[in-house]
C-alpha cells in the first residue's frame, strides 16, 4: 500500500500558494516539520492529519492514500471551490481602535485588561465559528468524493 501524504501536501501548499510556515503554524510544528512530511522522512500524528486534512477539506484517505496530483479537473475545481474562504486565517490582523487604547498611557491596567479579555472572547469565538465551517465543508466534500469514487469506479467495470 502507497502512501501519498507527502506528495498531496506539497501538492495541495503550492496549488493554494501557501509556505510551509503557513501550514506549520496551522498544526502548531515547527516549519522545518512541514519539509520532513513532504519529503516522507517523517510521517505526522493523527491529530495534525485531521487538521490539514479540515484545512484542505478533503478526507483522510484522501490525503493518504490517494495520488491527488493525478485526479481529474472536477475534484481539483471543488476543491479550489471549498477552500475559497479559507485564507483570511492567515491574514494579519487588522489594527483596531481597541488595539490603539491600549497604547494609550491614560488607561488604566484594568481597563487594558479589560480590553484584552474582550479581544480573546472575539478570537475564540471567530475561531469556533472557522472550526464549524470547516467541519462542515469536509463533510459536504466528503459526501461529493464518495460519489465521485461511485461513479468513477462503476464506468470502470
Amino acid at each position: 500500500m502507497e502512501i501519498f501524504l507527502h506528495s498531496n501536501l506539497k501538492f495541495f501548499r503550492e496549488k493554494f500558494g501557501l509556505s510551509q510556515e503557513q501550514i506549520a503554524d496551522l498544526i502548531e510544528k515547527k516549519k522545518s516539520v512541514i519539509g520532513h512530511y513532504e519529503r516522507g522522512t517523517s510521517f505526522p500524528p493523527l491529530d495534525s492529519l485531521v487538521r490539514i486534512s479540515t484545512f484542505f477539506g478533503i478526507t483522510l484517505d484522501n490525503l493518504t492514500m490517494a495520488d491527488l496530483r493525478r485526479q481529474d479537473e472536477f475534484i481539483l475545481k471543488f476543491l479550489d471551490f471549498n477552500y475559497q474562504g479559507f485564507p483570511e486565517l492567515f491574514k494579519e490582523p487588522e489594527a483596531t481602535y481597541e488595539n490603539d487604547r491600549l497604547e494609550d498611557p491614560t488607561i488604566s491596567a484594568d481597563e487594558k485588561l479589560e480590553i484584552l479579555k474582550n479581544q480573546l472572547k472575539k478570537e475564540r469565538e471567530e475561531k469556533s465559528f472557522l472550526h464549524n465551517s470547516l467541519k462542515n465543508f469536509a463533510n459536504l466534500q466528503g459526501i461529493i468524493m464518495r460519489r465521485y469514487d461511485d461513479l468513477y469506479y462503476s464506468r470502470m467495470k
